[in-house]
């Protein structure tokens, strides 16, 4: 091997090196976002929907409070992991964080003092829950839009409730909000 060469691979291992050890200015949590596949992710929405349908049948707000992200959650993982596979977490200032962080929390209150009562009012019977086809991958995390409750009434008749927004991260999914915008 020439001199040159040496050289050049040094540099090459050196520098490869300097990018290995900067793993963590890497852009939001990529684990997070990266591995779970789309079959695991509805597969734990599913369940996570059912426990929602068992508790809304309960009339249990505070199991249905558990079953959401924790305000830790929402401040640290979904609004900085917010942003497109890739992109630097978003950053705001604290009114900024504290601004969203109220209007999620009471957004989702009013959605959920909304469904609690379609279980006993209507005779509903549940019978499955829906996840659809395509998932948002963000940053820190998968949104699922649009999931759906299927109940019977007591005529047989299909009643479809929408129980919010869910999200997918560190291996679980979670209700983020009752409401859905």
């Amino acid at each position: 091997m020439k001199p040159n060469s040496v050289m050049n691979v040094w540099i090459l291992c050196v520098g490869a090196t300097l990018v290995a050890s900067c793993r963590g200015v890497e852009p939001v949590n990529a684990a997070r976002a990266a591995a779970a596949s789309a079959d695991v992710v509805r597969a734990q929405t599913v369940a996570l929907l059912e426990e929602v349908a068992r508790h809304l049948c309960q009339q249990d707000r505070s199991a249905l409070e558990a079953l959401s992200v924790t305000e830790d959650e929402y401040r640290n993982i979904v609004l900085p992991g917010s942003v497109a596979i890739g992109e630097r977490p978003a950053r705001m200032p604290a009114e900024k964080v504290e601004f969203f962080t109220r209007l999620h929390r009471t957004k989702s209150a009013y959605g959920l003092a909304a469904l609690l009562p379609a279980c006993t009012m209507g005779g509903l019977t549940f019978r499955r829950a829906e996840v659809p086809e395509t998932l948002e991958q963000r940053a820190g995390y998968t949104l699922i839009r649009e999931p759906r409750l299927v109940f019977a009434d007591a005529q047989g008749s299909e009643v479809v409730l929408d129980p919010g927004l869910v999200v997918y991260f560190d291996g679980k999914a979670k209700i983020l909000s009752y409401h859905s915008d």
